[in-house]
C-alpha cells in the first residue's frame, strides 16, 4: 500500500510577536472606562493583568465576586483553574489597597471590582 503522505509537508509561518502592555496602559485603561461609566471594563483588563488570568475567564464567571476577600481565606484571592479545576488561594498584596478599601466598604463604581476601582482613582 503506498503512503498517502509521502511528498506532503507542512508548512509553518513566522507569527508575529504580539507586544504586551504595561501595568501603566492597563491602568490608563481602567480609569478611563470607569470615566466611561463602564468600570467592570476596567476591573477585568486589572484582573486580567495582575492576576495572569485570561479574559475569558474572567469573563465567563470563573473569578467572582466572593473570591476576592472571601469569608474563609480574607488575606486571599480565590482563583479556579477552569481547565484543572482546581482552586489556588492567592496571597494578596496589602499595601495602599486595604486603606482604601476601608474608607470606601462598599461597591464603588457601581458593581465594578473593588481593588481595580480604587486602584485606579
Amino acid at each position: 500500500m503506498p503512503n498517502p503522505w509521502l511528498g506532503v509537508q507542512l508548512v509553518s509561518r513566522k507569527k508575529a510577536k504580539k507586544p504586551a502592555v504595561s501595568r501603566e496602559q492597563v491602568y490608563v485603561f481602567a480609569r478611563k472606562a470607569i470615566a466611561l461609566g463602564q468600570p467592570h471594563i476596567g476591573a477585568a483588563a486589572v484582573i486580567c493583568f495582575e492576576w495572569l488570568q485570561r479574559p475569558e475567564n474572567v469573563i465567563g464567571g470563573y473569578i467572582r465576586r466572593g473570591d476576592y476577600r472571601g469569608r474563609e481565606e480574607p488575606s486571599k484571592i480565590r482563583i479556579e483553574h477552569h481547565k484543572t479545576g482546581e482552586t489556588v488561594l492567592h496571597p494578596r498584596a496589602r499595601r495602599q489597597r486595604d486603606a482604601l478599601l476601608r474608607r470606601r466598604r462598599g461597591s464603588p463604581g457601581g458593581g465594578a471590582a473593588p481593588w481595580a476601582v480604587d486602584r485606579c482613582q
